[in-house]
């Protein structure tokens, strides 16, 4: 029992120890709004510190939620007028709208017959004023009083402009009754142009022309214009479906012209009669695509003509020049639209649009003909595909063999350069020349003979060879990396193998090895296509000769037995 009562003694003093330690420490003093702080840096020092506030009716809040909170509203409120404003700008502006009277529809002055009433006053609208170009002094002559002229200008120095102004527009008596009434504008004083009255003082002058000529007090404009349909579109269609030629237009005076002759241009050569033959189009857009120009978005005459053209234009590019420049490339374009036209007989004007589209087969050409030869290299000239030191070493070194000297032109290849035969007789030039023209009987080489026979043309010769060093190079390094085959990368390459080609010609002139090379080319290449021959062959539905004298021979003895015969009977 002892022991209880001492151990609730000694929990009862801690307690009252813990009580006590308590009631030194501080707690937070919470204030109102009622209550004033004397100390004037006491607000700063409860806000800095976070002191609570309170207030009535509402939870505790820190002055900083509220400063934030301010401004938030303002920032609100100058939102709300700047969205009033606005909706009183755009109230005015239609209230403006709907009070303004209606437009009026324009008037067609300009395609209708019509008088034109005043042309004084038009004229004198376009007169310049302040015109620096001199104007013509007319003298008097022999017979007439001088002092009916304007006097001429004093030619002694002046001080001011004001003094030039008056002794030009202070007239004397005689001069004004000459000239009658004259402005007195200060515009001007520079060159007044005289005026002479052959009428009464009182008449005002009447304005004249350029070669000094009274203008009329009427103008009559008269201009034909019968429109057959209702838009500009339904007109340029009913335009192109019946045409009016130029050869008619000009023999006949009942078809009015549009606009007159351009003084400048001449006359013009007439049209021959079989150009009336040939249809008048106009390019016409079936689909309004916002890219690049495209074929298909013509009408089905011009999907025609520029496949035609795109043709022509690859044609261009392998016989003439395979990396053009770009003015040669725009002839290109152009020659090859009006071959075009001549042979779908239509005659349409080249626009900017189909333009560009056949330009752009310049570049595809030539990547079509890289990409055709990329697989024929890689087996005709000996390269392999592995990734091992060996194969790479191998291929690094073949590359460079090739290009030394032309290499890849020999039938007979050798790293030496002086055991190498059979330039320009490499079995790939013939493959890959039958790969890009001579594929069946419709390609390119085969349906245009004119162009690439009956002796191969050399820029396409050259071509082939630039392209094949091209696809060497993508062995340089090992393994087969893309090349492309750009006009500025490869434009020289080409222009070298064409001066070779002459040098190897010129050289061999007299015995044509060249020559035969690409006739052989061109024969190989037209066999490959199944296209016939070009020289002609005896045909075996021609009677021979001995079959001729033969009939002859029968002819003559039929004829000698039956007035025999005649003879035998009348007797």
């Amino acid at each position: 029992m002892l022991a209880d009562a001492e151990l609730d003694k000694n929990v009862f003093v801690s307690v009252k120890g813990v009580e006590a330690s308590l009631k030194g420490v501080q707690r937070p003093r919470v204030r109102t709004y009622n209550e004033q702080d004397d100390d004037d840096g006491a607000e700063e020092e409860d806000q800095e510190e976070g002191d609570v506030v309170e207030t009535r009716g509402r939870p505790p809040r820190s002055r900083r939620t509220s400063e934030k909170q301010a401004l938030i509203d303002a920032e609100h409120a100058k939102a709300e007028a700047r969205k009033k404003a606005k909706a009183a700008k755009a109230a005015q502006k239609k209230q403006r709208a709907e009070a303004a009277p209606p437009p009026q529809p324009r008037q067609d002055t300009v395609f209708t017959s019509r008088d034109v009433e005043q042309p004084a006053r038009q004229a004198k609208q376009l007169q310049q004023r302040d015109s620096r170009i001199p104007t013509m002094v007319v003298r008097p002559a022999a017979h007439s009083n001088p002092s009916e002229y304007p006097q001429e200008r004093t030619r002694e120095p002046v001080e001011d402009l004001r003094q030039i102004q008056i002794a030009r527009h202070v007239p004397t008596p005689a001069s004004t009754q000459a000239r009658g009434t004259m402005s007195n504008s200060s515009s001007n004083w520079r060159n007044p142009a005289p005026h002479f009255n052959t009428g009464s003082a009182s008449e005002p002058p009447r304005p004249r022309g350029i070669n000094n000529n009274p203008l009329p007090s009427r103008i009559h404009v008269d201009l034909r214009h019968t429109s057959s349909s209702s838009s500009p579109i339904q007109q340029s269609a009913a335009r192109a479906r019946d045409p009016v030629r130029t050869a008619n237009r000009r023999h006949d005076p009942s078809l009015s012209r549009s606009r007159s002759r351009s003084p400048a241009a001449g006359d013009k050569r007439a049209r021959s009669p079989e150009d009336d033959d040939v249809r008048v189009a106009q390019a016409q857009k079936t689909n309004n695509h916002s890219g690049r120009p495209r074929a298909k978005d013509f009408d089905d005459t011009t999907q025609e003509l520029i496949s035609i053209a795109c043709e022509e234009m690859r044609c261009l590019l392998a016989v003439h020049q395979g990396f053009p420049e770009h003015l040669e490339a725009a002839d290109m374009v152009k020659a090859s639209w009006a071959t075009a036209c001549d042979k779908v007989e239509v005659s349409m004007a080249l626009t900017p649009d189909v333009a560009k589209i056949i330009a752009r087969r310049e570049s595809q050409f030539r990547g079509e003909v890289k990409t055709k030869l990329s697989s024929i290299t890689e087996v005709g000239l000996g390269f392999e595909s592995g990734h091992n030191k060996a194969t790479l070493r191998k291929n690094r070194q073949l590359a460079e063999d090739l290009k030394e000297g032309f290499g890849y032109c020999y039938k007979g290849f050798s790293p030496v350069l002086a055991e190498r035969t059979g330039i320009y007789k490499a079995k790939i030039i013939q493959q890959a020349v039958n790969q890009v023209w001579f594929t069946n009987r419709r390609d390119e080489g085969a349906t245009h003979p004119d162009l690439f026979g009956p002796v191969f043309p050399k820029p396409a010769f050259a071509l082939i060879l630039t392209a094949i060093e091209c696809c060497v190079d993508e062995w340089a390094t090992g393994v087969k990396t893309p090349v492309p085959f750009t006009s500025a990368d490869y434009r020289s390459v080409y222009l070298d193998h064409l001066n070779a080609m002459d040098a190897f010609e010129e050289g061999t002139a007299p015995r044509n090895i060249l020559g035969d090379i690409l006739k052989r080319t061109h024969d190989i290449g037209r066999f490959h296509s199944g296209a016939q021959p070009l020289a002609p062959q005896a045909s075996t539905a021609v009677l021979s000769q001995a079959a001729l004298d033969a009939a002859i021979r029968e002819y003559d003895e039929g004829h000698a037995g039956s007035g025999d015969e005649d003879e035998g009977d009348d007797e």
